[in-house]
């Protein structure tokens, strides 16, 4: 979740089944991550095109 939301704007709508992972996704906002982190996300993820529609995942 660091990841998704470490851009102004941005916000995640996470989805936890239990109250450990509650705790895991509260914690995000912990997390720092390295220019070097985020280069190699963004070559495993990369941005695409736009969608038209919120897409669900």
């Amino acid at each position: 979740m660091a990841f998704l939301t470490r851009e102004d704007g941005v916000f995640t709508i996470p989805k936890a089944a239990s109250a450990r992972h509650t705790r895991e996704n509260a914690g995000a906002d912990k997390v720092a991550l390295s220019a070097a982190d985020i280069a190699q996300l963004d070559a495993a993820f990369p941005r695409g095109r736009r969608p038209a529609y919120l897409p669900m995942i």
